[in-house]
């Protein structure tokens, strides 16, 4: 049952205790978010969110392992074959195609571990890799905490500090290319909108850790002599905002990324990052990883790791599977226990398109079960998290959050902890689009750090 705050540890208890009073909202987070200034003015939490040492330490340990092992997934399931793998997670043709074809190109290893946290620890929800990850800018939620003076005392009491990814991703966008490296974060021609919050706000983030970049559609880049030149500037590297299903959706694109591919592949240019790392963020991974037919292929360490951490999960299709030590027949039992689950879209961002079980009318649930059919989707049992307890602002009114905890793993950097949580009471799908908040999270300092 969803409605719980036993896990919650001892520095949130010291922080919300009653004697604080005032101190138990972080001033300067509120006026952080009426400024405007940090991504438009996005609804923020009113108090970081605090994890243990020890804790802390687990998870990120954790993400980093998973990450590597979704990487090995092609060499363990498919004998290596970026093809199979790419097929096997729903993508068409012209998407393994492309998948294939980008393979050769460097990549920077770069991707963000979302989890709820429950009642028996940290349980993921969904791991999404390469350019499209955001939220990394969350440092300067923190940055901004500790500038009131109460929670910079409590903060030092405790012992906080946190992982901040600003310069692992300062230097996985540039890497190869140099410190004064020309960015260009390219869209697709037909879908591009320079007045898009994505794209002059990613400029602005990246402007911040010392990046210089504009944004652009791919058909606005020039090819001239081995090179990319935006508006006469030569691009050192192509930040990609597209996915590879953009080569199928927008006609202009397939021509566009070959060119820019081409290029890269003599040198002339970095994509960041290339169409290989969308196999890694689908969701349909998951389902490999917790597919018990696949345990075999796997450490008896990554074996555990996978047991604690990964939901049940499966490719929805008509199959007999096993879940609780008994075998049924997967779509049957998915629509006569929809309490008990959750339909997503293997490739979809940001909570689109997800439908809850249990919030969903029987019959509504029996339609979507039917839909996800057609295109790939993944089903996951339910996971319950715990709340974190905010103040709303009226005396001592409490409000109870889910939290979303987003954790990075960039390059040899892993940790640090970027959130979004929204009222206990609500839809169920904590995402920016379904109106959560964000915030951000310190950990307690391991003695002698």
């Amino acid at each position: 049952m969803i409605g719980q705050f036993a896990a919650e540890n001892a520095v949130t208890r010291r922080f919300l205790s009653p004697g604080r009073g005032s101190a138990r909202i972080v001033s300067t987070l509120d006026e952080l978010e009426r400024e405007g200034t940090f991504r438009g003015g996005v609804p923020l939490l009113n108090r970081p969110v605090f994890l243990g040492a020890a804790e802390y330490g687990r998870l990120a340990d954790d993400t980093k392992a998973l990450h590597a092992l979704l990487r090995e997934l092609p060499e363990r399931l498919f004998d290596g074959s970026t093809a199979r793998m790419a097929a096997a997670v729903g993508m068409r043709p012209p998407e393994v195609e492309a998948v294939v074809r980008s393979h050769d190109l460097a990549s920077a290893v770069l991707g963000r571990a979302d989890f709820y946290l429950t009642s028996t620890g940290f349980r993921l929800l969904e791991f999404n890799c390469g350019s499209n990850i955001g939220g990394w800018d969350f440092g300067a939620v923190l940055d901004r905490a500790l500038e009131d003076d109460d929670f910079r005392a409590f903060a030092a009491a405790e012992h906080l500090t946190y992982d901040d990814p600003r310069p692992a991703i300062a230097r996985a966008v540039t890497a190869g290319a140099g410190d004064s490296a020309f960015v260009a974060i390219a869209g697709c021609p037909g879908a591009y909108d320079p007045t898009k919050p994505s794209f002059p706000g990613l400029v602005a983030r990246l402007a911040a850790v010392g990046v210089e970049a504009a944004g652009c559609h791919l058909g606005q880049l020039e090819e001239l002599g081995g090179r990319l030149y935006l508006q006469g500037r030569r691009v050192d590297v192509v930040h990609r905002m597209f996915s590879v299903a953009d080569l199928i959706e927008d006609p202009a694109m397939p021509a566009l990324v070959q060119m820019v591919e081409a290029i890269a592949r003599a040198g002339g240019v970095r994509i960041f990052t290339p169409f290989a790392t969308d196999v890694t963020s689908s969701k349909a991974c998951l389902a490999m990883l917790s597919d018990d037919r696949n345990s075999a292929v796997f450490e008896p360490s990554q074996r555990e790791l996978i047991a604690r951490i990964v939901p049940w999960t499966r490719i929805l299709k008509p199959e007999k599977v096993m879940l609780d030590g008994e075998r049924i027949d997967l779509v049957q039992h998915v629509v006569t226990h929809r309490d008990r689950f959750v339909l997503k879209p293997v490739s979809a961002l940001g909570g689109k398109g997800v439908v809850i079980g249990w919030r969903t009318p029987e019959d509504v649930w029996e339609r979507s079960v039917d839909s996800a059919l057609v295109t790939p989707h993944v089903v996951q049992e339910r996971v319950e998290p715990v709340w974190e307890r905010f103040l709303t602002g009226k005396q001592d009114e409490v409000e109870h959050m889910i939290v979303n905890w987003g954790v990075y793993s960039i390059q040899d950097m892993h940790g640090g902890l970027m959130l979004r949580a929204s009222p206990a009471s609500g839809s169920g799908v904590v995402s920016e689009s379904a109106g959560s908040k964000t915030g951000a999270g310190f950990h307690v300092a391991e003695v002698g750090t």
